[in-house]
C-alpha cells in the first residue's frame, strides 16, 4: 500500500472531546476526522469529498506525538442572541505540539494529498478553523501491514483494545494511556432545492465506533496483536 508520511507543527491546538459541555476537554492528537478535514480543506475539495472520505474501509491514518510542551486553558464566551445573555466557556489546549501523520491509501489519492499538502489550496489548519499548522518533511513511501502488540503509534481501530501494559520512554511530560471512542463513519443524507443547486447536507447521523488510545511518553502494550502500516 501506498502511504503519505508528514510532520505538523502547531502552537496552539484543540481536539475537542465530545463528552464535555461546560469544559472543552482536548484529546492529546488530532482525531481520524481532523485529519480527513485537514486534507479536505488544503485540497480545496467540498463538504461531500469529505464524507465519502469517511465511508472509506481502506483509507488507515497513523499518528505519533514527538512532542506536547504543555496544556494551556482559555475562556471562551458565548452570546445568547435571543436571551441576550451568554456563558463561560473553558476551553483546554495543548501548546506547541508536534506531529508525525501517516495517511495510508490509493495512490493516486495519495498523490492528490501530496500536491495538497505540498501546495495547500487553502490555509492549513487542524482542529479549530484558526489553529493554524507547520508541515514539514512530506515524504510518499510504501508501507507494509505487521502485527504487534507494543506501539508508540495512534491507531484508529474498529474493534474494542485492551492495554495489558505501557512502558516510559519520557520522564518530562507524559500522560497516561486512555482508550478513547469516536464513530467510524458519518450517514449523511443531501438534499437538491432546485436542478441548478448543488446538493447540500440535510442531516447526519455517527454510525458504529472506532477506538484508538490517547497517550504520549509511553510505548504501550495491547493484550493482542494489532495491525500496524509500518
Amino acid at each position: 500500500m501506498f502511504g503519505l508520511t508528514f510532520k505538523v507543527v502547531g502552537l496552539i491546538n484543540s481536539f475537542k472531546q465530545i463528552d464535555f459541555k461546560t469544559y472543552h476537554r482536548t484529546y492529546l492528537c488530532p482525531t481520524k476526522w481532523n485529519i480527513l478535514g485537514f486534507l479536505t480543506n488544503v485540497c480545496w475539495e467540498s463538504e461531500r469529498f469529505y464524507y465519502e472520505l469517511s465511508n472509506e474501509e481502506e483509507l488507515y491514518v497513523q499518528i505519533k506525538i514527538l512532542k506536547i510542551w504543555w496544556f494551556i486553558k482559555d475562556l471562551w464566551h458565548i452570546k445568547d442572541l435571543k436571551h441576550k445573555d451568554g456563558s463561560i466557556i473553558r476551553r483546554e489546549k495543548l501548546f506547541n505540539s508536534i506531529y508525525e501523520i501517516e495517511i495510508i491509501w490509493k495512490r493516486d489519492l495519495i498523490d492528490k494529498f501530496y500536491n495538497g499538502i505540498k501546495f495547500p489550496k487553502r490555509t492549513p489548519s487542524l482542529g479549530m478553523d484558526d489553529e493554524i499548522v507547520n508541515i514539514l518533511h512530506i515524504d510518499v513511501k510504501n508501507f507494509e501491514r505487521k502485527k504487534l502488540k507494543k506501539m508508540d503509534k495512534i491507531l484508529f481501530l474498529d474493534y474494542p483494545i485492551r492495554i495489558v501494559n505501557f512502558f516510559p520512554y519520557d520522564w518530562i511530560f507524559f500522560h497516561y494511556p486512555q482508550v478513547r471512542i469516536i464513530n467510524k463513519y458519518w450517514n449523511v443524507k443531501w438534499r437538491q432545492a432546485n436542478l441548478l443547486d448543488k446538493k447540500r447536507r440535510s442531516k447526519r447521523r455517527s454510525e458504529s465506533n472506532l477506538y484508538f488510545v490517547d497517550f504520549y511518553g509511553w510505548i504501550v502494550e495491547f493484550d493482542k496483536e494489532i495491525d500496524v502500516w509500518m
